[in-house]
């Protein structure tokens, strides 16, 4: 499978949706699937951050080790993926979605912060990033 084309703004606000999209194909000579994952990491946070995470449960997971252990551990987790199952030479666009929550964090104090700054996208080899402006 190839990935290419990852397209997404350079720059997001609190009210804006984030948009990204990649291209996949297989390039095998027989059908397959694919799990399709897309990675965010934030570059520079107050506090040190996990280096990829996927929200959705692990935030609550990761907010509970947080508080049960009083220690900030580093998860490498995906934000999210599809998984495709494509024909030889077949090719589909992905979008994903990011919000500002998406893009937030648990604080020390264990309030949510929305930080202004460089996040980096990563799906497959490839990666490109944006900023928020908060």
């Amino acid at each position: 499978f190839i990935f290419m084309n990852i397209a997404f703004a350079s720059t997001i606000s609190p009210s804006d949706t984030l948009q990204v999209s990649v291209t996949v194909t297989n390039n095998g000579e027989r059908e397959g699937k694919e799990t399709v994952f897309l990675y965010l990491t934030d570059v520079v946070r107050e506090i040190t951050p996990e280096v990829k995470r996927v929200t959705f449960l692990f935030d609550f997971l990761l907010f509970f080790l947080k508080i049960k252990t009083q220690k900030y551990f580093l998860f490498f987790f995906s934000y999210a993926f599809e998984k495709v199952n494509l024909q030889p030479s077949e090719e589909i666009t992905l979008t994903f979605e990011l919000t500002i929550d998406d893009l937030s964090f648990y604080g020390i104090d264990v309030e949510k912060i929305y930080e202004a700054g460089e996040f980096i996208v990563s799906i497959g080899r490839l990666s490109a990033s944006f900023h928020l402006v908060v």
